[in-house]
């Protein structure tokens, strides 16, 4: 599967029930006809590899219209927005015609980092691997190095190997937190104690789903738990007993690396059984066919063993992932960046589409092609979306000539080296500046509209005034918390006896700033180092949801529904709006929109807009 990320465990089938569906086990259900049309809903497993729409096994998948449920707690999973769903997790869909109606994303383990060697990390006693093979990479979320991960509580998605590691396709950083997660294959059951890899459970408090389901030995596990860790043991609250089952007979794909290798009648391909004895072979031949190799297997799938009838081998050169969306999080162009909350970052040898490196700013609209390096995206290539006629965009860039002064005082110019002028008018506002200061090589951020000709510039913000310095946004989660310094998001940022701390809008102090909280912090930067203006200390109500992204969709100034990047947002329920200077006829399509609610069927009912 070149040009994407690697899964670990791709499964394709044309129908698939799973196993403790209903009562809320968090399973999709898939559904024979859905729709009315007689065609039956697919089911995909596997790990997400990019964005324009959701791309999982080499398509690309469209999510406007689907629900999407975080599987964390076993019996009760999360309505979550599209912003759940993120490079190299693992996620549980049904689709038809490629349009994704119902989608689950589930981690394989989550809590306290006890160890970390170079390539390895231990949580929940399981045995983390960061992969090796360039074209199945790991990817990393809220840090750049293992080594900043000591004492960390983190989330990794993957699959097992057959020595009952964790080969993780995404390592994130999460908010410290009480909850602790373990899904695997349990052993050593006795007397109401079990172990998942290196680690005891006890599960004499535990609910267990389905309900009148044992605990048994081999059988795959999902335990829960809010309590602390008692001598190194989980005490469960929850556990799921089982995994999706496949039905008889049916079609089945599985993608991923080559376990358990006994002969060609008897492997795994990731969590599946294979007989490939009667398979054709592509790419490669029987004595190719080996453990650690990536291969895709077709047949059908019969007493608990896929039949293959095809096994490809398939190539070993690092996979190329996909982006597609607005840029958040940008300081400047030598530091990691995010496009669809993955973190990205561009290089001497980038090649730009459009634009050239000063054209990058939060809120320009990119596609990017690269492998993963060290956990990060790193553009091979960078291409910047040309701004649709009528749609809200933003620009960044230095002035370039033709600079031309009309009779009416205001200018036009180029922002080098895009190709259409840009165009002041009487209402235009300027910020950190004033027409005058338009003049060749400023450094410009430009709000505005294209109408198919030039770019109307509705506002100017200078941002190399050294009297005025511009802000940046800087989020993620906080880690080596000092007096005078914080780490967000692989960034060292100054704090100061003026920066002002926040939660949730309310004033706080800097003692309420801990290692581990979410935050989103404003900066700005002066001789090459960031200092925070304000601290934002960001804490969802429980069963809240979150999306940020593009503005489409909104017919007129008053309708209540339009998708923020893909997610279907209603704003009818009056919600706060941030700024106060704001309101909600301001929201246009292209306006880069941060939307906190509830969400149910799919549908995220604002209470809180922040305009970005």
């Amino acid at each position: 599967m070149n040009g994407v990320l690697r899964c670990i465990t791709t499964l394709l089938l044309s129908a698939v029930v799973c196993s403790g569906c209903g009562g809320g086990s968090g399973e999709v259900v898939a559904r024979i006809g859905g729709g009315g049309t007689g065609a039956p809903i697919a089911t995909g497993f596997g790990s997400v590899s990019g964005f324009g729409s959701i791309i999982v096994n080499g398509q690309h998948y469209d999510e406007t219209a689907a629900q999407f449920a975080v599987d964390e707690r076993p019996d009760q999973p999360t309505p979550a927005s599209v912003s759940a769903v993120r490079l190299g997790k693992q996620i549980q869909f049904e689709h038809e015609a490629n349009k994704m109606s119902r989608a689950t994303v589930a981690a394989e383990v989550i809590g306290p980092v006890s160890s970390i060697s170079a390539s390895n990390l231990v949580v929940l006693g399981q045995t983390v691997r960061v992969n090796a093979d360039p074209a199945s990479p790991t990817v990393f979320d809220g840090f750049t190095a293992l080594t900043e991960l000591a004492g960390a509580v983190v989330e990794v998605h993957g699959q097992r190997n057959s020595s009952a590691e964790i080969q993780a396709t995404r390592i994130e950083r999460r908010a410290a937190s009480s909850i602790l997660r373990v899904a695997g294959t349990a052993t050593n059951v006795a007397d109401g104690t079990f172990r998942i890899g290196g680690l005891t459970a006890r599960s004499a408090q535990a609910t267990i789903v389905p309900a009148g389901q044992a605990v048994a030995d081999g059988i795959r596990i999902a335990v829960w738990t809010d309590q602390p860790l008692v001598n190194g043991e989980i005490l469960a609250r929850v556990i799921r007993v089982g995994g999706p089952a496949i039905p008889n007979n049916a079609a089945l794909t599985v993608e991923g690396l080559v376990t358990d290798y006994l002969n060609s009648s008897n492997l795994r391909v990731g969590a599946i059984a294979v007989d490939a004895s009667a398979a054709q072979l592509v790419g490669g031949t029987a004595a190719d066919l080996r453990n650690g190799r990536s291969v895709r297997a077709a047949g059908t799938y019969s007493a608990s063993v896929l039949r293959a009838a095809r096994v490809e081998f398939l190539s070993t050169t690092a996979a190329r992932i996909e982006l597609s969306g607005s840029v958040t999080g940008f300081v400047e162009a030598i530091s990691v960046f995010r496009v669809r909350d993955t973190a990205a970052r561009v290089t001497s040898q980038t090649t730009y589409v459009r634009g050239d490196a000063s054209n990058l700013g939060d809120g320009a609209i990119v596609k990017i092609e690269g492998p993963v390096v060290n956990g990060i995206v790193e553009a091979t290539t960078l291409e910047f979306l040309p701004p649709p006629a009528g749609i809200a965009r933003v620009l960044f860039g230095n002035i370039a000539n033709p600079i031309m002064t009309a009779a009416d005082k205001t200018k036009s110019f180029r922002l080098s080296p895009l190709p259409f002028d840009v165009k002041t008018t009487a209402t235009t506002r300027f910020k950190k500046g004033a027409v005058e200061d338009i003049v060749l090589g400023a450094g410009v951020k430009v709000d505005g509209t294209y109408d198919g000709t030039i770019f109307i510039a509705d506002e100017v913000q200078f941002t190399n005034n050294p009297n005025d310095l511009p802000t940046f946004s800087v989020e993620g989660i906080a880690s080596n918390v000092q007096p005078t310094s914080v780490i967000i998001d692989g960034k060292t940022v100054a704090l100061t006896p003026t920066t002002v701390y926040k939660r949730n809008d309310v004033a706080v102090k800097f003692e309420d700033l801990k290692n581990g909280a979410k935050v989103e912090i404003e900066a700005v930067k002066l001789n090459g180092t960031l200092y925070a203006v304000t601290v934002e200390i960001k804490e969802l109500a429980s069963g809240s949801a979150s999306v940020r992204g593009i503005v489409s969709g909104r017919v007129n100034d008053t309708a209540a529904e339009f998708l923020v990047g893909s997610q279907r947002v209603s704003v009818g329920g009056s919600p706060q709006v941030v700024p106060g200077s704001k309101s909600l006829k301001d929201i246009k399509n292209g306006t880069d929109l941060e939307v906190d609610g509830t969400i149910a069927n799919g549908l995220l009912t604002a209470t809180r807009v922040k305009f970005r």
